[in-house]
């Protein structure tokens, strides 16, 4: 009871606002889920994103699509309008931070219990041993099918390059906000502009754009770094540009140039966590299949391929493809990372 108490009395209202934000991050996140009901559903899940992606694709009717998608994201950003402004609540800040040792005993007493480590390893753990299920059958089965052989290095060079084009429009965009820093009512908006709408993304670079080939391939990375933008600001981004409000200030007030803040004391600090959510993103653009599958005239990535199978039930091989997916994207956030941690080591020098 003590706990508790002291939990609704001094830690939850410093949390409040942050913990509002990150209810509205997943509602926003579920309210425009597109791949995992296409994939789960097909044309049976009628959600939000699935009615839209029908009604462009198979219905013809782009007007509709529009409406919707613009209600869509309107009703994101109204609950973002809504959110509570944060105050700076020093004193209850000050009473959190004395009592930080407490939380954070508790909390290791969580993950050292064998109920709360089972509650955290439990879906991860699910999700890996389910990747095995099949998985020497499959390879056998990959093996026997020469038609997948001929496709298979240039869906993984595809699957590479949107990896690749994805993570570095994702590191120029969040740079570009590092420099404009945005505050109170374009902060706000780009907070509430958590999840865009992945069909209309997608269909908008159609209309704009109607190159195939390795066009396709852009365009996709372009879509997919729209809509991780406001997810990583959301996520990390504005959090670590607050952080920095202070040094900023001071140089500022010495006289420095933005040019000179960007670079001498922005970047340095954010170069490291820059190649972590670079690398996040091209973990992510390698398992995406959902938008690609809106863009793409064809199957050009290992995800889109992956998704065929499933579609016809080869599931076994489709495993295959995951740990080739998975693989890629783990190479991918590694080389991201590794960079960002250069680049950062080379700015404190």
């Amino acid at each position: 009871v003590g706990k508790f108490h002291f939990f609704i009395r001094v830690f939850l209202p410093v949390l409040r606002n942050d913990l509002l934000a990150l209810g509205l991050f997943v509602f926003a996140i579920c309210f425009s889920s597109f791949s995992i009901p296409l994939m789960m559903g097909g044309s049976r899940a009628v959600t939000v994103e699935v009615l839209i992606y029908q009604t462009m694709r198979v219905d013809g009717d782009l007007a509709s699509a529009l409406v919707m998608a613009l209600l869509q994201m309107a009703a994101v950003v109204a609950l973002a309008v809504l959110l509570p402004k944060s105050g700076e609540q020093q004193n209850l800040s000050q009473t959190l931070i004395s009592t930080t040792t407490n939380l954070r005993a508790n909390a290791r007493c969580l993950v050292s219990s064998p109920f709360g480590l089972l509650v955290l390893l439990a879906p991860p753990l699910l999700i890996f041993v389910s990747l095995f299920d099949g998985l020497l059958k499959g390879v056998t089965e990959f093996a026997s099918l020469q038609g997948l052989h001929a496709e298979i290095f240039g869906q993984f060079a595809g699957s590479g390059l949107v990896a690749l084009i994805t993570a570095l429009f994702v590191s120029g965009l969040l740079m570009v906000l590092a420099w404009v820093r945005p505050r109170k009512r374009l902060r706000k908006f780009f907070l509430g502009f958590a999840a865009p709408s992945s069909v209309l993304t997608g269909l908008s670079l159609i209309i704009i754009w109607r190159g195939t080939g390795v066009a396709s391939l852009i365009k996709v990375s372009i879509a997919l770094a729209l809509i991780f933008t406001p997810a990583f600001y959301r996520m990390q981004w504005d959090a670590l540009l607050g952080g920095l409000n202070a040094q900023v200030r001071i140089a500022q007030t010495l006289g420095a140039s933005q040019k000179m803040i960007f670079w001498e004391v922005l970047m340095p600090q954010l170069w490291p966590p820059l190649g972590s959510l670079a690398g996040l993103a091209s973990l992510w653009a390698w398992g995406d299949f959902a938008l690609s599958s809106v863009i793409a005239e064809r199957q050009l990535t290992l995800a889109m391929a992956a998704q065929s199978l499933m579609d016809s039930y080869r599931l076994d091989v489709a495993t295959v493809y995951i740990w080739m997916i998975a693989l890629g994207g783990l190479i991918s956030y590694i080389l991201f990372k590794g960079a960002g941690r250069v680049l950062g080591s080379k700015s404190e020098l």
